[in-house]
């Protein structure tokens, strides 16, 4: 009993301390689209298939205008909800971790971040192999899957449909590569820019 009032009382001073370094937050839904031929020129060649990400975030902003916070999202290629037999193979996978940053301006009207979001998942690729039954050829998706580290630095201009929620529009660059099984960022290395949307609810203004 005693340690559990301990416990509580130190859970108390931290909140009390932490407080007053809290100055707006706010959570919400992401999306993004992932087209390789949006890759400049000038950086190495895209190595990413044409994908659709979605999840949700939330995050704090302190007095400084520091951002801490956390995200999830699902991705999956384009053509596994089109072409799904056509295709010469599939990718579906998810991750989660933490948002850092900076926010730059923030008012009830507009906000701009600078900030990163750096994660760990896993994800299965499934590659298009034939076979034959009574000389008729079939194809079927053998898969494999990996563990995933993810960053992906990003800039986000929000602005507000209300004071209390902005939608906003990102323009990222993804890394995501395996790091198990196999050599790191070799069986997986995906990278090209990533043109997203956000729809956030909280409090945006930076004091």
């Amino acid at each position: 009993m005693k340690a559990k009032k301990t416990a509580l009382a130190l859970a108390v001073i931290l909140l009390v301390a932490l407080g007053p370094a809290a100055a707006a937050g706010a959570g919400g839904l992401l999306f993004g689209m992932v087209e390789p031929d949006w890759n400049p020129s000038f950086l190495p060649s895209a190595q990413t298939p044409q994908m659709e990400f979605m999840g949700g975030f939330g995050y704090g902003v302190t007095r400084d205008g520091l951002i801490f916070g956390g995200f999830g999202l699902a991705f999956l290629d384009y053509d596994l909800i089109g072409d799904y037999q056509d295709a010469a193979y599939h990718v579906a996978g998810g991750v989660g971790g933490m948002i850092v940053g900076s926010r730059v301006i923030g008012t009830r009207s507009l906000h701009l971040d600078v900030a990163a979001r750096l994660g760990l998942g896993g994800m299965a690729k499934g590659t298009r192999t034939p076979y034959t039954v009574d000389s008729v050829t079939y194809y079927w998706f053998v898969s494999k899957g990996w563990a995933l580290v993810y960053a992906e630095p990003y800039i986000e201009l929000g602005l507000g449909l209300t004071p209390w929620m902005h939608l906003g529009a990102t323009l990222s660059y993804p890394i995501l590569g395996n790091f198990i099984p196999g050599k790191p960022f070799t069986d997986i290395c995906y990278f090209t820019p990533v043109l997203g949307f956000t729809l956030g609810f909280g409090d945006f203004r930076k004091n």
